[in-house]
């Protein structure tokens, strides 16, 4: 749902998630979102275009833009790795749980886990 400005309004804990137009499984993961960036800010990752993309599109389409995209060198996920901190990132957050499933196709998750599995294996 998008605020008299056309900007579409931060979720809160307090927000009845279906006027918003998010099931309360889409609020919980734009949620979870929201707790990964303030851990990314407690090591300096400001992650300068991921907070304006979930404010304007929310949780679900963000995590597919981000899923869709290759990385690159100073990806988000990129910068966490070499933080060593890979437990922060999208990838791991729907790799961790089943509760993810509805809101993503089968190949959105597989490459999600590939990616983190992938990236553990290389950190060892």
């Amino acid at each position: 749902m998008t605020a008299a400005n056309g900007k579409r309004k931060p979720a809160t804990p307090f927000d009845n998630a279906t006027i918003y137009g998010m099931t309360p499984l889409e609020h919980d993961l734009e949620k979870a979102l929201l707790d990964l960036y303030e851990k990314w800010l407690t090591i300096g990752y400001r992650a300068a275009r991921f907070k304006p993309l979930l404010d304007r599109k929310g949780g679900v389409a963000s995590v597919k833009h981000l899923l869709a995209g290759n990385l690159k060198g100073e990806s988000g996920f990129i910068r966490l790795a070499r933080a060593r901190k890979l437990e922060w990132t999208v990838e791991a957050l729907l790799s961790s749980s089943r509760r993810w499933k509805p809101l993503f196709t089968d190949v959105e998750i597989e490459k999600a886990r590939c990616r983190y599995q992938t990236a553990l294996i290389l950190q060892e």
